[in-house]
């Protein structure tokens, strides 16, 4: 994949995306062909911002520039969420990988394999300052349906990995789980669809905003956090509160571009929650209670964090996180020991962040609405990011 380049100084560089403000990030799955009727995962990279554009952006420009552009709000566009569903075809890549202590290892000719499981994306959502909650196809990001309708601008957005469920909220009191519904129309040419949009239930929020919500791997629980640091639980299937912790996430003005984002283990054990002096702390699921933390500056880790935390997330393998913070700077951990093992300087504070779901890169927005890629984060010789033990079974260099 194409990249942004670090300077000498191990600062990044970013690029024009949307105007300054909150943006939302998140990246989406389509299929292209591979030659001799293989198919291959594509990656997408969504945005959207302050500019109330949604932006779909390919690799081959670094992400850099919109192959779509969708201005379907009314005011900016604050978030953004893509599902994944199983389609029926396991998609492979003709690039090969080769394996080490069972976890596949990054070089240049030998990314790792997207097995497919996750699927491929089939809606995205976007939320607006203008109250709105919209839904898209993808691949060819058509207006499907109004999936929720808030009186107070929404602030985040996130799909369950069912692929059919979204949770939204914002400004207004409370998150809702929306189920979004998808039906083929009777009569109609190949591939045509109804999708309708029922709200499940409402979360009872304390705060007045919500800043982040996320859905747990399994679904089975959603986390969101206020504009007041409060962390919030619940069980998803059944509505019930699990943990309300208070002082748990910085403090961030309603209309602030930083959001608290937290992150979910892949495997769903534990929870990672931006603090507010710049420590990173990780929450066991189910107890709730505290693990380990990443360590701020003031804790004496000296390339920890100096200001309060805007968003942390962990590595599609688990073995990693990434943190962003007030002092503009990236910091990326290895989560054995809770050690930092690169870390980067921004003109502007990143406020969000995500790993890439098969390169060992990292794609960034910045409260300027601008965007980033960060490439080769972890070192060559640890394991890749993206990569996973070897599954039972699997024979060895296979």
């Amino acid at each position: 994949m194409a990249t942004t380049k670090t300077t000498e100084e191990g600062r990044l560089e970013f690029k024009h995306g949307h105007l300054a403000g909150q943006t939302g990030l998140a990246f989406a799955f389509g299929m292209g062909e591979a030659g001799e009727g293989h198919t291959t995962t594509v990656v997408h990279l969504l945005t959207g911002g302050a500019d109330c554009l949604a932006c779909v952006r390919t690799s081959e420009s670094s992400f850099k520039d919109a192959e779509t552009e969708i201005n379907d709000h009314e005011d900016a566009i604050t978030c953004l969420a893509a599902n994944r569903i199983s389609v029926g075809v396991v998609p492979t890549t003709t690039t090969t990988t080769t394996k080490k202590n069972n976890l596949e290892k990054p070089g240049e000719d030998n990314k790792t394999k997207d097995s497919g499981k996750g699927g491929m994306t089939d809606l995205f959502a976007t939320g607006s300052e203008d109250g709105f909650v919209k839904l898209y196809s993808f691949p060819d990001a058509m207006f499907e349906a109004n999936a929720a309708r808030f009186e107070l601008p929404v602030r985040c957005v996130d799909f369950a990995p069912d692929g059919r469920t979204l949770a939204a909220g914002g400004d207004d009191q409370g998150v809702r789980l929306v189920r979004c519904a998808v039906a083929e129309k009777r009569g109609s040419e190949e591939g045509e669809r109804d999708v309708s949009c029922e709200v499940l239930r409402t979360l009872r929020t304390v705060g007045r905003s919500t800043k982040t919500v996320r859905f747990d791997p399994e679904g089975d629980y959603v986390a969101a956090v206020s504009s007041c640091g409060v962390l919030q639980v619940w069980n998803s299937k059944t509505g019930e509160q699990c943990l309300t912790k208070k002082q748990s996430a910085p403090k961030f003005d309603s209309s602030s571009p930083h959001c608290c984002h937290v992150s979910w283990h892949p495997e769903g054990i534990q929870l990672a929650v931006p603090g507010p002096s710049g420590e990173v702390a990780f929450l066991e699921r189910l107890s709730w209670e505290e693990e380990f933390v990443l360590p701020s500056s003031a804790d004496g880790e000296k390339e920890g964090h100096r200001a309060a935390c805007t968003c942390v997330e962990i590595s599609p393998n688990g073995l990693y996180a990434a943190s962003a913070a007030l002092d503009r700077r990236v910091v990326v951990w290895r989560l054995s020991d809770q050690k930092p093992i690169a870390s980067r300087s921004a003109d502007s504070v990143v406020c969000n962040l995500r790993w890439h779901p098969t390169d060992n890169a990292l794609c960034l927005t910045d409260d300027e609405g601008s965007i980033s890629t960060w490439e080769g984060p972890v070192a060559s010789d640890m394991p890749h990011p993206a990569a996973v033990a070897a599954e039972e079974g699997e024979e060895e260099g296979a």
